[in-house]
């Protein structure tokens, strides 16, 4: 049995799941076609292009928003 209790919600300012996927590049596409806007940002340490964050480790992050607003991303890890 499952029971369901509707209440206000309010979204996350933070990250609320993180996805690590192989390939973001491939999966950041494959979420455009399907309407996803990725999140862009330019704070000290956190800079996108358009809508993707590398450092020179090869670490890759994206971030986008559910339809309830909160936050998820996609990290790729660097191939060792």
């Amino acid at each position: 049995m499952l029971n369901l209790y509707e209440s206000p919600h309010t979204a996350a300012e933070e990250t609320s799941a993180t996805f690590l996927v192989e390939n973001i590049d491939k999966v950041m596409s494959d979420l455009r076609t399907r309407g996803v806007s990725f999140e862009d940002y330019d704070k000290p340490g956190l800079k996108t292009q358009n809508g993707l964050f590398s450092n020179d480790a090869g670490f890759k992050a994206s971030w986008f928003r559910d339809p309830d607003g909160n936050i998820l991303s996609l990290e790729q890890l660097p191939v060792e």
